[in-house]
């Protein structure tokens, strides 16, 4: 038997409301947060390790501030015992030196009427003692005679031929050198040997 228009109507309006035909879901209350929904369906358990490893992660920024203060804080002490040492050498220093110059300012003042001689002796004695505290500090005396040129301890400031003494020979020292461990403070100036005068002939060419 054929269904009459009003059974059809009211056989529409029968159907579910909750999904149309494509399956869409229906539509949230007015006033409701999607977010809820999604809330409800996390896991407690899940929220406490999140929670826990929210805690460790604080706790391991406040190790590495505490940490990073403290290097900082060590890298200050560093600096400042560094030139405090360099202060206490050079105090050192300069205090070992001081009678050495107390002692040259007495020969002087005592020059006017003095045997040369003296005053000489006078000199020597405030010299020697001028390298007693050198080396007490541990300064090396450069003096290298008939030694071979050595450009990282040695500056040749004169050369000439000598026939009697070989190449790169030091011949004279002009002025004497002083290091300090390996770190050479004044290279020593000296005269080197440049082997023996080559023949007439080939001056000339």
């Amino acid at each position: 038997m054929e269904r009459t228009e009003n059974e059809e109507t009211s056989s529409a309006a029968e159907e579910p409301r909750g999904a149309d035909a494509a399956g869409t879901p229906p539509p949230l209350p007015e006033g409701s947060d999607p977010s809820d929904a999604s809330d409800e369906a996390v896991d407690p358990a899940e929220l406490d390790i999140l929670r826990e490893k929210a805690g460790e992660a604080d706790e391991l920024k406040e190790q590495w501030l505490r940490a990073a203060a403290d290097l900082q804080n060590l890298q200050r002490r560093l600096v400042r015992d560094k030139d405090l040492a360099r202060r206490m050498a050079k105090r050192d220093l300069i205090g070992s030196l001081l009678p050495c110059f107390d002692n040259l300012e007495r020969a002087v003042a005592s020059a006017d009427g003095t045997d040369v001689d003296v005053i000489v002796q006078g000199v020597s004695m405030v010299s020697s003692e001028i390298y007693r505290v050198l080396k007490e500090h541990g300064v090396e005396i450069i003096a290298p005679a008939n030694e071979v040129l050595d450009p990282t301890r040695h500056e040749a400031v004169f050369s000439r031929h000598d026939d009697d003494v070989e190449e790169n020979l030091i011949l004279e020292v002009h002025e004497k050198g002083y290091a300090l461990g390996e770190m050479v403070i004044r290279p020593a100036r000296v005269s080197i040997s440049l082997g023996k005068a080559p023949p007439e002939d080939e001056r000339e060419d």
